[in-house]
């Protein structure tokens, strides 16, 4: 009997071993477009994506390997450099610590207020810098002692105000003057001298 499909029948022969291979060939083409095809996209994508992944932990584990030695590269340079306009000038504590005094006295004066007494503290080191330190005594009404914490806080250079202490003066006119102590820091760039040989001559003590 001769095969038939929808009615019609199929060739036999030679033609219909063509079209059996015909078929065959199609129906692997859709198997391939369907299946096989899209697997071996999803497969290179997933290649891809691990290798994107690979390249970036290797980024990040470099970066990772620096952050130490840039962190503290950064952290010297803050400390050993800094805006001329924001600490004192002057090779030395004394010249520091006048430098200091003049400008306290300078902003005491443009508050109208009076200078009783300024006292040098003993410098610091604080990094790469020199902590100056002064404590002010200075009378005046309530409205120009603000006056005066508010351009002491302004100015440059930067200092900054610690130990305040405000107590009742004497009487001024219709106003009554105030009595305000602080101690005021700025810095300087540098470290301290080497004692001298007379400082290591008094530590030592006498010779026997």
């Amino acid at each position: 009997m001769t095969p038939t499909v929808l009615g019609a029948p199929l060739p036999t022969g030679r033609d219909g071993k063509l079209l059996a291979i015909g078929i065959a060939v199609v129906a692997l083409g859709v198997v391939w477009l369907v299946l096989i095809g899209p697997l071996i996209g999803w497969y290179g994508d997933r290649e891809q994506a691990l290798e994107q992944r690979i390249e970036y932990a290797g980024r990040m584990a470099a970066i990772a390997a620096q952050y130490p030695a840039a962190r503290a590269a950064a952290r010297a340079a803050q400390e050993q450099a800094a805006p001329t306009d924001m600490i004192l000038s002057g090779d030395s504590d004394p010249i520091a610590g006048a430098a200091l005094e003049s400008l306290i006295d300078g902003l005491t004066h443009d508050a109208n207020a009076t200078l009783i007494s300024t006292e040098a503290l003993p410098a610091t080191q604080d990094g790469g810098f020199r902590r100056i330190g002064l404590h002010v005594t200075a009378r005046a009404s309530w409205a120009r002692l603000i006056a005066l914490l508010a351009a002491i806080e302004r100015a440059e250079p930067r200092m900054s105000i610690s130990n305040l202490q405000i107590q009742a003066g004497p009487l001024g006119g219709p106003e009554q003057l105030l009595d305000m102590s602080l101690s005021v820091t700025a810095f300087r760039a540098g470290t301290a001298p080497p004692p001298s040989a007379a400082d290591t001559d008094s530590a030592a003590g006498p010779a026997p």
